[in-house]
């Protein structure tokens, strides 16, 4: 057993590893529980953004997407942003609880494999992480989004590029904002190289809220000439 191995053990034992979210004791970072208990969006959509359907629908696009032209194909979401799905996602970005990459990817990784998915792995070329700006990930010292995206690549064998769309402007945080300024807040926050021209792009973010990031990070992967960019979050706010 290595030294790395026995400290981890000897950790289990002083401190038994217990769910992040419940604390119950076990051997998952997210026990069955509490992933049970995640509120999953279902299948009515807004073909476009991906957004619950209600009754300002027209046909099978929300109002928005029906009246104004977006940079992406498509959003797709896997849960609602409450109950254990936003405990867990606050610890992971913000308490270092970088464990729950694991988990919280093969959510995502179970709905790309359904084969009802509107998201095709078969067309996608590249798996493209929203970025974080250098000085906000040298105080988390990792993004999230990366995290994921190295997860998924893993679990499909599309590779992942988290040097193509950088992030050149260091934005308020867009939890700290209305929604009107963070329409705007992210206006040319990005920049995206040619590696991307021609490829259909799976960009990938932890949160859908107001949809701003992803469709400036969109935005900039099609000036640069993508094909495509389809987006899958994990989360969506209600």
């Amino acid at each position: 057993m290595g030294l790395r191995s026995f400290f981890n053990s000897f950790i289990d034992i002083i401190l038994p590893p217990r769910c992040v979210v419940c604390h119950k004791y076990g051997k998952d970072p997210l026990c069955n529980e509490c992933m049970s208990a995640m509120k999953y969006v279902g299948p009515s959509v807004c073909k476009v953004c991906g957004g619950p359907h209600d009754n300002r629908f027209e046909g099978s696009y929300c109002h928005e997407c029906y009246m104004k032209k977006t940079p992406f194909y498509m959003v797709r979401s896997v849960a609602f942003y409450i109950g254990p799905l936003k405990d867990a996602l606050h610890a992971f970005k913000f308490r270092n609880k970088r464990v729950l990459s694991v988990p919280l990817a093969k959510m995502m990784m179970d709905f790309l494999i359904d084969p009802n998915s509107d998201i095709r792995t078969s067309e996608i070329d590249m798996i493209v992480p929203v970025p974080l700006s250098r000085k906000k990930k040298k105080v988390r010292e990792y993004n999230q989004a990366e995290l994921l995206g190295e997860e998924l690549s893993k679990g499909t064998g599309i590779v992942m590029d988290d040097e193509s769309l950088v992030r050149i402007k260091d934005t308020t945080p867009q939890f700290e904002l209305s929604r009107e300024e963070r329409l705007t807040n992210l206006k040319d926050a990005f920049f995206a190289t040619d590696k991307v021209t021609g490829r259909t792009v799976l960009l990938i973010d932890d949160i859908y809220t107001t949809g701003a990031t992803v469709r400036e990070a969109a935005s900039a992967l099609m000036k640069a000439g993508a094909k495509k960019v389809c987006v899958l979050t994990l989360a969506r706010t209600v």
